[in-house]
């Protein structure tokens, strides 16, 4: 018998590509359902891998000509962005690894009867942005060349590790004539479509986490920062 082998030959080893690949490789990790006496429970939680690199070399029309001489970077004469070349100097090069988020989301709802409480927190790493030095560095830590980032003055939010309690809130669901009614209060998001950018809609009742939602492998419910609200549907 005659076997024929047909050998295809792979595409390049492109990492962006492998950074779209890695950021999403996220899956349930956790996914039950209990009962206690009369309270009946549902348990989700999320583990995410995320890594960010950079796709092509920094365009040197957009480092400042003085910043990219003090660390001996070939520059435009021409070149602009004095105050907004920072991530261009400290990842000028493609294939540079910039971020790499390990993410957890996890979610309990308890129900008793027609009342319940619902609670959702996150926590994150990012090993690349707490441990490797940058070429240029940042405002934050002083732009001290070779050394780490230093997010001691970041907000929590944007901090490189940490951890939120996010939605924490009370509800009801109720019955008035043929009509269903859930009342809910506490903190909690609202998301009415995921249109996080027009400028004015409706929302705009939920502030939005940027440096949540720029993690490799977020989810939109990771960056609504929930807020106090009475709720009803």
């Amino acid at each position: 018998m005659n076997r024929f082998v047909h050998r295809r030959r792979l595409p390049a080893f492109r990492p962006h590509r492998l950074a779209l690949l890695i950021a999403l490789i996220s899956s349930p990790v956790l996914a039950a359902e209990f009962q206690v006496g009369e309270i009946q429970g549902r348990a989700n939680a999320k583990l995410s891998l995320g890594a960010l690199w950079s796709a092509e070399d920094a365009n040197k029309a957009m480092i400042y000509p003085q910043n990219a001489q003090a660390i001996g970077q070939t520059f435009d004469p021409n070149g602009v962005g004095r105050n907004s070349d920072d991530r261009r100097l400290n990842y000028r090069n493609a294939g540079t690894l910039i971020s790499t988020p390990l993410t957890f989301l996890g979610e309990m709802d308890l129900k008793w009867q027609n009342y319940g409480v619902f609670t959702r927190a996150k926590t994150w790493y990012d090993y690349r942005l707490n441990h490797d030095e940058v070429s240029w560095g940042s405002a934050a830590n002083g732009y001290d060349h070779g050394a780490r980032l230093d997010d001691s003055h970041y907000d929590d939010l944007a901090k490189f590790q940490g951890a939120e309690l996010l939605d924490a809130y009370v509800y009801g669901d109720f019955q008035l004539g043929e009509s269903a009614l859930q009342l809910r209060g506490g903190n909690q998001s609202v998301n009415w479509g995921e249109s996080l950018f027009f400028l004015n809609g409706i929302n705009s009742i939920n502030p939005v986490d940027t440096a949540a939602l720029r993690r490799p492998g977020s989810e939109v419910k990771e960056a609504l920062v929930p807020v106090p609200m009475l709720y009803t549907a």
